[in-house]
């Protein structure tokens, strides 16, 4: 394991997450630094040497457990609040193949696995929301698209 320097209170996987963990924690009033911005993929890389991760230092190192008991309350928030239930099935708009998402991709956008297209994978209400009356005979009067007050349908046709 390779040696943390103390101030160290998060090991990130790229410099964007190392970057948000940073801000996060300057929001909270702790000053924090990215450290090794200028030898990652350098000539003294820490790759190199075994270090691996972008670590996110606090400045002062009294805040350091402070800081560290704010990500971890924070980690346990997102956990506690993943969604939980049934997988989502969603239709894809471009190739029209049905793809399963876990619960916790709820409110979330994925790529669909058949062809890559972008889909929204709705929460549970939105989806029922959408979807609109499903009962026999709810709307068929009148057709999709008709305009009720002049019996019309899309671009002025009269109905049947």
């Amino acid at each position: 394991m390779p040696y943390r320097d103390p101030r160290c209170v998060f090991v990130a996987s790229s410099f964007n997450q190392a970057d948000v963990v940073a801000a996060w924690l300057q929001g909270h009033g702790i000053a924090t630094e990215v450290m090794n911005r200028e030898t990652m993929g350098g000539l003294v890389s820490p790759v190199l040497m075994g270090v691996t991760g972008v670590e996110v230092w606090v400045m002062d190192p009294a805040f350091a457990p402070e800081g560290i008991r704010l990500l971890g309350e924070h980690a346990l928030e997102l956990r506690v609040q993943k969604p939980d239930g049934p997988p989502v099935e969603v239709v894809c708009e471009e190739c029209g193949k049905t793809s399963t998402f876990p619960a916790e991709e709820r409110g979330s956008v994925q790529n669909c696995p058949h062809c890559g297209a972008y889909l929204d994978v709705e929460p549970a209400d939105d989806a029922e929301q959408l979807q609109g009356p499903t009962g026999p005979g709810e709307g068929e009067d009148e057709g999709p698209g008709t305009d009720a007050i002049t019996g019309q349908g899309p671009w002025g046709m009269t109905k049947p």
